[in-house]
């Protein structure tokens, strides 16, 4: 058997050992993964609790909202929505509840630069929290009850990794359908792996109580867009529609070379249906247009000059070149100035210097 087929056959039996794993897992711990999300929220619910017990609690949330605030990571603006991965709640509750409070915090600011938002911040204490709030509250926390809270904190993390655990089979298994999908994909099995594992964590930090059988669909939903995101990355940055269309287009050339025009626009349209022919062109432009490091470079009669990956290379090393040949001038200069006596005691000791001055 050749490599590759022994490559292939190993591949399978993975695959197939994990879809074991995922059905008994399924049978094992279907209803304990409802437990240990049910405690994981009640967890939650008793942290929030103790930290507000106290003025502490509320100046935490006041910390935070200047954090929020200050976010600068969005072309300069300030980026409400990295609020979002801090607490469990629904799109809509963010967009119809939360932004506005950052909203009303923003034109506070504006009017009076010094105020307390003390005030503003608290409206956000009836919203859920999640492990990643908690960890970051504890690093800024400097009330009573700590040890208490840290407690809690240590025991959220613990389920945590335990669901992460019970559901690993489950990304394996995600990853081994979406490779089948795209088998030319330019990402690594493990590239994979990580963008699934990431889906999960991220599912299980932002599921948002009563528990149903829509844990599974969440957790599929989030790996799926993570692999779809990396897949359709690219060296130019993409808004997240934009990226989420070039993997539908893909995606189409995949299931068909040939395929373009209206029939690649009634593909896409099925996922975003006001997207046009000009927008799906523009978007695969701009994501083509850096070339790739693999790429030939050829002259105009033909002659081939290697990759750009081999030019960039060429270019540091002479960079390198340049910058021995300065510095050893500057060594010439420096032995010019030594007597004679001097330059053979040198010599003497090293029969050359960095084979510059050399022994006749």
């Amino acid at each position: 058997m050749s490599e590759i087929k022994q490559r292939d056959a190993n591949y399978s039996q993975f695959i197939s050992e994990m879809n074991l794993v995922l059905q008994e897992n399924d049978v094992a711990n279907g209803h304990s993964q409802r437990d240990l999300l049910n405690n994981l929220f009640k967890l939650e619910r008793e942290w929030k609790t103790v930290i507000l017990m106290n003025e502490h609690g509320a100046i935490v949330y006041e910390k935070f909202m200047n954090f929020i605030l200050a976010d600068k990571s969005d072309g300069g603006k300030e980026n409400k929505l990295s609020i979002r991965p801090y607490f469990r709640e629904r799109q809509d509750t963010f967009s119809d509840k939360m932004f506005p409070i950052l909203k009303e915090a923003e034109e506070k600011i504006a009017k009076e630069p010094n105020a307390s938002k003390l005030k503003i911040s608290k409206k956000l204490h009836k919203f859920r929290v999640n492990y990643l709030f908690m960890r970051w509250a504890m690093d800024n926390y400097r009330g009573p009850n700590k040890r208490k809270l840290n407690t809690l904190l240590e025991k959220v993390s613990d389920i945590r990794k335990l669901l992460c655990e019970n559901n690993l089979p489950l990304a394996c298994n995600r990853v081994a359908l979406f490779k089948k999908q795209v088998p030319s994909a330019h990402l690594q099995y493990m590239d994979f792996i990580q963008d699934a594992s990431k889906g999960l964590i991220e599912a299980i930090d932002k599921f948002v109580p009563p528990y149903k059988t829509v844990f599974r669909t969440t957790a599929i939903g989030r790996m799926t867009l993570n692999m779809s995101e990396d897949l359709s990355s690219t060296l130019v940055k993409l808004p997240p529609k934009d990226r989420r269309i070039l993997y539908r287009a893909r995606k189409a050339k995949q299931k068909n070379d040939d395929i373009s025009g209206k029939d690649l626009t009634a593909f896409v349209n099925e996922s975003f249906s006001e997207t046009t022919a000009a927008d799906i062109e523009m978007i695969e432009a701009a994501a083509n247009q850096v070339e790739s490091m693999s790429a030939p470079i050829s002259s105009s009669s033909g002659d081939s000059f290697g990759t750009v990956g081999d030019s960039l290379a060429d270019q540091s090393d002479m960079g390198e070149d340049i910058e021995n040949a300065e510095i050893n001038n500057k060594l010439l200069v420096q032995l010019g100035k030594l007597k004679i006596i001097e330059k053979k005691v040198l010599l003497m000791k090293s029969g050359e210097i960095y084979g510059i001055l050399k022994e006749d």
